[in-house]
């Protein structure tokens, strides 16, 4: 063994992702380093789409907005909640003037995408390396989630989380 080497894991990380989607349903806005991330934002965008026939957030259905009892613990709609289709569909329609007020949501949704991106990898030649762009956007966003912690110290990570610390999930010491 080489004690050199340092290991990254995530501590049941699809759990942790439906985690956050569902404290952002139930909480309906928390404060990030962007400003406010609001689930409104993700319900005005389904409501856009919803009836047209080609839809940029194509993934998105009533399930991944009101999911059902049982859809809260599938972990596959938060992931898709927060694609960076998602995110594209929201920068269009803000572009367009028909949504406002949506970056920080934007920003949120990008920022939580690359870990969801990088830790749901299925092939070995696109695993986590040592010295890759991967490796740096996790640790990326393990200084956002420690600004994020500082940003909003009573309103999220002391009083929504029933852990004791989110982003120490993320670390391995």
């Amino acid at each position: 063994m080489d004690a050199s080497r340092k290991l990254r894991m995530c501590s049941d990380f699809p759990h942790l992702i439906k985690w956050l989607r569902n404290n952002l349903m139930k909480k309906k806005k928390f404060k990030v380093p962007e400003g406010w991330v609001l689930f409104s934002h993700f319900e005005k965008l389904f409501e856009l789409e919803s009836n047209k026939e080609f839809k940029m957030a194509f993934k998105l259905t009533a399930s991944h907005i009101y999911p059902k009892h049982g859809e809260k613990m599938n972990t596959r709609l938060p992931f898709q909640l927060y694609s960076n289709t998602t995110a594209v569909a929201m920068e269009t329609y803000r572009d367009k003037n028909i949504l406002s007020n949506i970056d920080s949501t934007i920003i949120y949704c990008k920022k939580i995408n690359r870990p969801i991106d990088i830790m749901n990898s299925s092939k070995s030649d696109n695993g986590l390396k040592l010295d890759s762009q991967e490796y740096e956007d996790l640790d990326s966003f393990l200084i956002y989630l420690d600004l994020w912690k500082q940003c909003s110290p009573t309103e999220f990570f002391y009083q929504i989380l029933l852990m004791k610390d989110f982003a120490q999930l993320f670390h391995v010491h």
